[in-house]
């Protein structure tokens, strides 16, 4: 996951992976005002619902500017 992280980093220099197999924490003050957009597909039988909206608060506690998007169709591989 790593080299796929640096990766985009490269191509996309406003690119951040984050997962729940990386072991990045949200709550570090290094996400203050940066864009974050968070993704989730509605039909993930793997991550629940509850853990994307506190990903979202957290991200929002520490100043990242955050928007997300739901799909509603979609599963955890969309």
């Amino acid at each position: 996951m790593r080299a796929i992280e640096a990766d985009a980093q490269r191509r996309w220099r406003a690119a951040i992976l984050i997962s729940a197999v990386v072991d990045v924490d949200p709550t570090e003050a290094g996400w203050r005002d940066r864009p974050v957009l968070v993704m989730h597909g509605l039909k993930d039988d793997r991550i629940e619902e509850r853990w994307f909206r506190l990903a979202l608060a957290s991200l929002r506690d520490v100043g990242a500017a955050v928007s997300a998007r739901e799909d509603p169709g979609a599963d955890h591989f969309f």
